[in-house]
């Protein structure tokens, strides 16, 4: 990816310098979305996005913002922008640019629904003319109460949705589409009341009726889909702990969940959590990451075994050495061409984002 996408004192622009030395506050405040929800609603009536252009709102209206882009922006130049407005807890905004950020219009509007709150929005990465579909997770009921997820569906870039069935409990916020038309990954994540789910669901026709769990094991924490899903129905799992019947934090499924094996055990961190990354051209040179503890490992071999290309040097899977710890990290969306990943890492310093151009040699 080439631009960078940052705050500066024009609010939620997009431009192609670095990042400014100041973010103004409202920025700052930007973070993952997850959502606790109990209960399920379906709601049975479609809902009609607006269709107004306006520009984006002033910095000064408080609040977080999420930027969703397409599966396809360097031919698209589509992103997706979510507005939380924090002196209104309920209040979500969904806006659209086809150009890149250089223009906007808001596609649905639901700051003035009590109880409606807008969870994240998941572009299909299907290649679609001229519009992507899309699936929003929402979020019904009072604040620090009970929450029923509802999941809703675009074919048509937002401008009309339709009701679906949603993930069970707190499934819906974290979604995957793959490029198989209907086919979708959920999966369920743990709430601060004590509730430890396990579960991946999958729905095979675009969540129109009841999902089918197709992992009940050690509590998975994310999923990889393979870019090549539609051919090789492939998916990485990463876990919170070694699985004790698979053997590792990472495992995989060949036949869309169906069954499961272990990738990689005696070679990655003895058990910590697993976070999960495969290569855009997966099917061809079956390259995937995966983050443990203090470090990157890499594989070249789908999984099955795994090297350390982060922190430089050993210590590997030990927190707290005061040398550099690996945290989230991402891949180029054209990895396969590029090899270019972004790391944060940490260390008693501070914090510091690397990049690299050469898959994680230096």
């Amino acid at each position: 990816m080439e631009k960078l996408y940052h705050a500066d004192a024009d609010p939620l622009a997009v431009r192609n310098s670095g990042m400014p030395k100041e973010v103004p506050v409202c920025f700052t405040r930007i973070r993952q979305v997850s959502f606790v929800a109990l209960g399920c609603l379906l709601a049975l009536v479609p809902l009609v996005a607006h269709a107004q252009s306006s520009s984006l709102p002033a910095c000064s209206r408080e609040g977080l913002f999420y930027i969703y882009p397409s599966p396809f922006y360097e031919q698209d130049q589509t992103l997706y922008l979510k507005e939380d407005l924090t002196r209104n807890p309920r209040g979500s905004a969904l806006w659209h640019s086809s150009d890149g950020g250089h223009s906007w219009r808001i596609l649905l509007d639901l700051t003035n629904l009590s109880g409606l709150n807008m969870g994240p929005t998941y572009p299909v990465p299907i290649p679609s003319d001229p519009d992507p579909q899309l699936y929003l997770a929402t979020l019904f009921g009072v604040p620090f109460g009970n929450r029923d997820p509802m999941l809703l569906f675009s074919n048509n870039g937002g401008v009309t949705w339709e009701a679906r069935i949603p993930c069970v409990f707190d499934c819906t916020s974290w979604l995957y589409p793959t490029n198989e038309s209907g086919v979708l990954y959920g999966v369920e994540h743990y709430d601060p009341w004590g509730h430890f789910s396990s579960g991946i669901w999958r729905t095979t026709d675009g969540a129109q009726s009841e999902w089918t769990k197709v992992w009940d094991g050690t509590e998975a924490i994310g999923l990889a889909v393979s870019p090549s899903y539609v051919q090789d129905h492939t998916l990485f799992a990463g876990l919170r702990v070694k699985s004790p019947q698979l053997g590792s934090a990472v495992v995989a499924s060949t036949d869309g969940g169906e069954t499961w094996e272990g990738r990689g055990g005696n070679y990655l961190c003895e058990n910590d959590v697993a976070a999960v990354q495969l290569s855009s051209t997966f099917a061809q040179d079956h390259t995937a990451f995966v983050r443990q503890a203090n470090s990157l490992f890499k594989s070249l071999d789908a999984g099955n075994t795994w090297l350390p290309v982060f922190p430089p040097n050993p210590p590997y899977c030990q927190v707290g050495t005061g040398t550099l710890e690996a945290g989230d990290f991402l891949l180029s969306p054209n990895f396969g061409q590029d090899e270019t990943l972004y790391l944060v890492a940490r260390d008693e310093n501070g914090m510091y984002l690397l990049a690299s151009s050469d898959g994680g040699a230096t």
